[in-house]
């Protein structure tokens, strides 16, 4: 009886130990420390560490990662310069991988207004990262949005921009109130 229970004990220690050898070796694993070294990067306002641990992965299709590089470089967190360039890039990669798809044409068109619509918002949002506020960048990128189809883009530079301000500096105070409404 001793032999059958030992027997089944090293069957089960080797077993468990062969689940934790796979484990240790899989993608999630090496995903999950990538990611959670960049996030402790940035976290430690290292955002160019942080991107050096999440671009191999992202590229790789991790969504996680695809995300923050994106957040990364749409808001300037944790130092990085904002480069609305390889914000559109990299949220377009997230979308299109949260499709699950090749991202067809359609897809991208839509996506491509909704990153637009988000890099507009980080452009006249206040918050962490480079200075924040800069209205003639989120113009831009709402404009950008809009020519792609976004109702939300359009209604606000038909409330902010279209209308005649008597005083010039309403412009920027409507852009942020316009985004906090729509959050």
């Amino acid at each position: 009886m001793k032999k059958v229970i030992c027997f089944f004990l090293i069957i089960t220690v080797t077993f468990l130990g062969l689940i934790v050898i796979q484990y240790y070796n899989s993608e999630y694993y090496r995903f999950h420390t990538q990611f959670q070294l960049g996030w402790d990067a940035l976290t430690d306002e290292k955002g160019d560490e942080a991107l050096k641990y999440w671009l191999p992965i992202a590229k790789e299709g991790n969504e996680a990662a695809q995300l923050w590089v994106y957040q990364t470089y749409a808001d300037g967190y944790g130092g990085v310069k904002r480069e609305s360039d390889l914000a559109l890039y990299w949220c377009n990669k997230y979308k299109c991988n949260k499709l699950g798809s090749s991202c067809e044409a359609n897809n991208k068109i839509k996506n491509n207004q909704d990153c637009a619509f988000n890099i507009a918002f980080a452009f006249a949002n206040d918050g962490p990262g480079e200075p924040r506020f800069d209205f003639n960048e989120s113009i831009k990128w709402l404009k950008i949005s809009s020519s792609l189809g976004n109702e939300s883009a359009t209604k606000i530079i038909v409330n902010c921009v279209n209308k005649k301000f008597l005083n010039e500096s309403a412009a920027p105070a409507c852009l942020k109130n316009q985004f906090k409404k729509r959050i």
